[in-house]
């Protein structure tokens, strides 16, 4: 946290994604805008880059006080950044099996994604996060705000740990695989 630059008393809200028009950042930050009306330290961290990121820079300035969204670019280990988030957050308009969603879940965050693609294989709503309709920044901002004000949050995230875990274990998908190719060949 130090240093991203972010206060130990922040409600510290963080996505790591491409900066393109599909991972609706910009809803996640209206639905910033709507939980610090609420939540007044909570502030967002945006990990990664790409085309969007100047319109991104101008919306945050427009609503927000310098140093509550912080745009850091390209990581090359995401793990370094992670543990710093109280809370992963994913507003996509449509996603497949998301890598990011499974760094977060394993690093024990709760998370806020959108119920598109496969968000919610990874998050069990109201048990390891919450899952809102895409494009909803209200809805979002609220379930910021449900993480924010539980007292398990922390619970919370170790729940989708452990699940993900359970289900994306390597040594369970190399044998969830190995199973998939013997049964093609005993087909063919």
């Amino acid at each position: 946290r130090r240093t991203l630059g972010v206060p130990n008393d922040a409600f510290h809200i963080g996505c790591v994604a491409r900066l393109s028009p599909e991972k609706d950042h910009a809803t996640l930050l209206l639905a910033l805008s709507i939980l610090r009306a609420r939540v007044p330290s909570a502030c967002l961290t945006l990990v990664g880059d790409g085309g969007s990121r100047p319109e991104l820079e101008r919306l945050a300035e427009r609503l927000f006080p310098r140093d509550v969204v912080r745009f850091v670019g390209y990581v090359h280990d995401v793990t370094t950044v992670l543990p710093a988030f109280d809370v992963f957050a994913l507003a996509s308009l449509t996603e497949g099996t998301s890598l990011t969603l499974l760094e977060a879940a394993a690093t024990a965050l709760p998370i806020v994604a959108t119920r598109v693609g496969g968000n919610a294989e990874i998050v069990v709503d109201r048990e390891s996060g919450y899952l809102v309709p895409a494009g909803q920044a209200q809805l979002f901002a609220l379930a910021l705000e449900a993480v924010a004000t539980r007292l398990d949050r922390h619970a919370m995230g170790q729940r989708g740990r452990e699940d993900v875990v359970a289900r994306y274990d390597l040594a369970k998908m190399v044998a969830a695989y190995d199973t998939l190719y013997a049964e093609v060949l005993r087909l063919a």
